[in-house]
């Protein structure tokens, strides 16, 4: 019987502040509230310590050396393909592009993947800002099919309406190169919706996923992380499916 893979998940985006932490917890609280065992690693050193770095809401979270040196992220890999649970996720730095990237084209070929037992998903951060499609891309373009897309539209906006999705994320949609990465790579879709600016906060000094309990938080915002998250959670159900993270 063939051995089932084990899978890592990571974030990638064009630049800091895309969302790609809260992605990432996100499926964790997800992950949580299903009972799925994880092993959280937290590879961006410039954020560790800060008051929203994955580490600090993921009280497990180990860190790892600086990923622009090689032999870090051989570690990376080489951990997640030995993850007794089957499933890593590890947060990665805003300007780890070109270095995984690289390393990628190096040595993560097929072969590698295969004789590892691994299976990556890369989480792609999509915002109504223009440019952070052209991250994807480029990723694409390096790791082609040896990977698993999930495409992220992080809405950002506060307001009380939120514009479809195919309005706000126009450069994903109705250009030709992200119709091309839709077709050829079928990533799975997802919507992480908006959160307001007081709840992002109150969540922040919380420092805990909204499984954990928010019993200390305001009525008012305790309620809107819990809807906020419900929300998302149907999302993650969707991708689950599709990528087999849950079994």
């Amino acid at each position: 019987m063939k051995k089932k893979k084990n899978i890592l998940v990571i974030p990638i985006g064009a630049k800091g502040g895309t969302g790609k932490t809260l992605a990432l917890l996100t499926l964790a609280n997800f992950l949580v509230e299903h009972n799925r065992p994880f092993i959280a690693l937290d590879c961006d050193q410039e954020n560790r310590g800060t008051s929203n770095s994955f580490a600090r809401f993921l009280g497990g979270a180990v860190g790892t050396p600086d990923l622009r040196d090689y032999s870090a992220i051989d570690h990376l890999f080489t951990a997640a393909a030995e993850c007794a649970e089957g499933l890593t996720l590890a947060d990665l730095p805003a300007n780890s592009g070109g270095d995984v990237l690289t390393w990628f084209l190096e040595v993560c070929t097929p072969e590698n993947l295969e004789e590892l037992g691994l299976r990556v998903v890369v989480l792609g951060m999509v915002t109504p800002e223009t440019g952070t499609v052209g991250a994807i891309l480029k990723w694409a373009e390096v790791m082609q099919d040896r990977v698993g897309y999930v495409t992220v539209f992080n809405h950002r906006v506060s307001g009380r309406t939120q514009q479809p999705v195919r309005q706000s994320m126009r450069e994903y949609f109705e250009t030709t190169d992200g119709s091309n990465f839709r077709e050829t790579f079928k990533p799975v879709e997802i919507e992480l919706p908006a959160l307001a600016p007081t709840a992002v906060n109150a969540l922040i000094k919380s420092g805990v996923l909204p499984s954990a309990g928010l019993e200390k938080m305001a009525v008012f915002e305790r309620s809107r992380i819990r809807a906020w998250a419900a929300r998302i959670n149907q999302e993650w159900e969707k991708a689950a499916a599709a990528l087999g993270i849950l079994e």
